[in-house]
């Protein structure tokens, strides 16, 4: 049976390295980009596993992992980290990109990839990731 992956993310360039990244005849693959249709797609995809984007147009992705832990589905997090000069300030543009996890409720990062690191690449990573538990 093949393994049903539903990816969260809402930036269209990320999204299709997602689809690109599980392009294979092991696993089949949707991506929603807004919180609304994320919600709607667990009861009608049915994932077996889900890679969410923390920040998502009409919530947090972590909305979306309280009913899959609900649920039982596994899932971790993929978010882009930007920029932050010596003040604190954000000075734009994504530098590198987190895979986390759940901990106590808190968001605790499980990889830190740099942004050179190909988007598909960060995708099967985090699979990977998830995968192992």
């Amino acid at each position: 049976m093949k393994e049903k992956i539903m990816v969260v993310e809402d930036t269209f360039c990320y999204a299709i390295a997602a689809l690109g990244a599980f392009d294979n005849s092991e696993t089949d693959v949707i991506v929603v980009g807004n919180l609304k249709d994320a919600l709607l797609k667990i009861d009608e995809y049915q994932p077996t596993i889900a890679l969410l984007d923390v920040n998502i147009k009409g919530g947090k992705g972590t909305q979306v992992g309280a009913v899959l832990k609900k649920r039982g589905i596994p899932y971790i997090y993929v978010t882009g980290l930007d920029a932050v000069n010596s003040t604190g300030h954000l000075m734009g543009g994504i530098i590198a990109v987190a895979i986390k996890k759940e901990v106590n409720d808190k968001l605790v990062a499980v990889k830190t990839m740099k942004k050179q690191t190909k988007d598909s690449e960060v995708w099967q990573e985090a699979y990977k990731i998830l995968k192992k538990k």
